[in-house]
């Protein structure tokens, strides 16, 4: 089975008025699975096949499914880096039953309440001035907020610790991410804050250190923040944004409380450490975390930035000199609609450069690749499968987990995403295909009346039903199976036969090819 997967590379965009678009069934599914994380239904691909055009209405209706927002913030996650794998903490430390999901749920928290944004329609800005975050029943053990009691599940929460209103930047999994010394005196966190929020990273602009300036030095590295030119440059505009986010300074790391709660009667030790700034954003003053959200909702930086990682997240590329047009208009698009997730997704999803034909020759762009994300849901989706061990999802965290393994990054140590394949991707996607068409066939054995792929008379079969074969080929990768296809896991299906003692096998191994198949990696 391992013969099947594709190793496809990527290269660079071809321009989208050289190329032809995708055909209206190819569309669909590249819609489906961007906005809802699954392939679509048998009937709306029959839909749109039978009527090209009729593909248009789908947009919408998928960008309203409820799925979206898991969508959003899954495909955020690796601009944002907080889905955490590790921690300082023990279970000794916290008595808790289940620290790892703890740890994987803190790290959801702040792109959860960006999913939270795009599901409900609210203005983009929310996520930044928010009085409000997400929580579930983990979290709620330990952080102050009114989470009902005996609640479950996430759900929108208020703080009860007195922290000011500043959406994302007021939780806890965001800072529990990016922590802070007194000697770096939240200049990590502020710069975190420019690369995700304004794209503006002072890790990558050029500087020219002084060779003369001590390092070692405490006192030196003050001085030099302040007067040496080389450093001043980027510290004149971290230092003071980092200058807001002491309430979130910790100073007893092993003390569950002192973590996570926020604390006003430290908001002002910027006037002890760092050099003494006072709170500001790019030269304009202020005093709490409040402020700096408004001024950062403000910034013509900030939609521009969320134009710029969805468009890239959405095509699968960096954007380029080339796309400033089409930058241009998205973000149009995305403050006439509001200023709402799902306008700028649509915007982006309309687009030309979206909708372009893949090409496969070395100086055109590539088929999409699912990320580890799509991949599970839309596995979940055709098999009702997840993969749990003690009863946690494998794809929730990485201490136990496979995410990374898969290709899903590793926030602690500031990994995104990565979309090409790996050796150790396609070991986790043979798992993964092998044991869901497992369960698949042995439920729908089991129960026939609630069967999601096979009829109880494919269980009773000697020999592979071409009919069938066809119906999985269609569902799995949604498209027609070729005549070649057909042969090829027929004779699959025969061989397995013995071999799987049965129809039941023979059927999960053909169904664990298509799960490896290029076409249901790529789209």
């Amino acid at each position: 089975m391992g013969g099947l997967i594709a190793l496809l590379s990527c290269t660079g965009p071809t321009p989208a008025d050289e190329a032809p678009l995708l055909p209206a069934d190819a569309l669909l599914v590249r819609w489906s699975l961007d906005a809802r994380g699954v392939r679509p239904s048998a009937d709306e691909l029959a839909a749109v096949r039978a009527n090209p055009a009729a593909v248009e209405a789908y947009l919408d209706e998928y960008l309203a499914d409820p799925r979206f927002g898991d969508r959003v913030w899954t495909a955020l996650s690796p601009a944002w880096l907080t889905r955490a794998d590790e921690s300082d903490s023990a279970d000794t430390t916290y008595s808790m039953d289940d620290e790892a999901g703890f740890v994987a749920a803190m790290g959801e928290e702040p792109l959860r309440l960006i999913g939270h944004v795009a599901n409900e329609d609210l203005p983009y800005t929310d996520i930044v001035t928010a009085d409000w975050t997400m929580v579930n029943e983990q979290l709620a053990a330990w952080y102050p907020t009114d989470y009902p009691d005996g609640g479950v599940g996430w759900q929108v929460a208020r703080w009860t610790d007195h922290r000011p209103a500043a959406g994302v930047l007021a939780t806890n999994g965001l800072w529990w991410r990016y922590p802070t010394t007194t000697g770096n005196a939240n200049r990590g966190r502020a710069n975190a804050i420019g690369r995700i929020l304004l794209c503006s990273d002072t890790t990558e602009r050029s500087i020219e250190l002084d060779a003369n300036a001590d390092l070692t030095d405490a006192d030196a590295v003050a001085d030099a923040v302040s007067n040496n030119p080389s450093c001043v440059a980027c510290h004149t505009s971290i230092d003071p944004l980092g200058s807001y986010l002491w309430g979130f300074y910790v100073e007893f790391s092993t003390n569950p409380a002192d973590i996570t709660h926020y604390h006003p009667e430290r908001e002002r030790l910027w006037q002890t450490f760092g050099g003494g700034v006072a709170p500001a954003f790019y030269g304009a003053p202020g005093s709490t975390l409040a402020d700096l959200g408004r001024q950062i909702a403000a910034d013509p930086r900030f939609p521009t930035c969320a134009v710029e990682q969805t468009t890239e997240i959405l095509l699968q590329r960096p954007v380029a000199y080339a796309d400033t047009d089409a930058l241009a208009a998205h973000r149009e698009a995305f403050i006439q609609g509001g200023g709402t997730v799902r306008a700028l997704w649509r915007a982006v999803m309309s687009s030309a450069e979206y909708r372009t034909l893949p090409v496969s020759d070395p100086e055109g762009t590539t088929w999409k690749m699912v990320t580890p994300d799509q991949y599970v849901t839309q596995l979940t989706d055709l098999t009702g499968w997840t993969f749990t061990a003690g009863g946690a999802d494998v794809f929730a965290e990485d201490r136990y987990g496979l995410r990374s393994m898969a290709g899903g990054g590793r926030a602690v140590f500031g990994t995104g995403a990565g979309l090409d394949p790996t050796p150790t991707m396609t070991l986790v996607h043979q798992r993964l295909a092998e044991a869901a068409a497992a369960h698949v066939t042995a439920t729908d054995h089991a129960d026939p009346g609630a069967a999601r792929l096979f009829e109880a008379a494919d269980f009773d079969a000697t020999t592979p039903a071409e009919a069938r074969v066809r119906a999985l080929v269609l569902r799995v990768l949604s498209r027609d199976a070729t005549d070649e296809e057909i042969a090829t896991l027929s004779t699959l299906w025969t061989e397995l036969y013995t071999t799987e003692e049965g129809a039941e096998g023979a059927w999960a191994g053909v169904l664990a090819t298509l799960f490896r198949h290029p076409d249901f990696l790529f789209y």
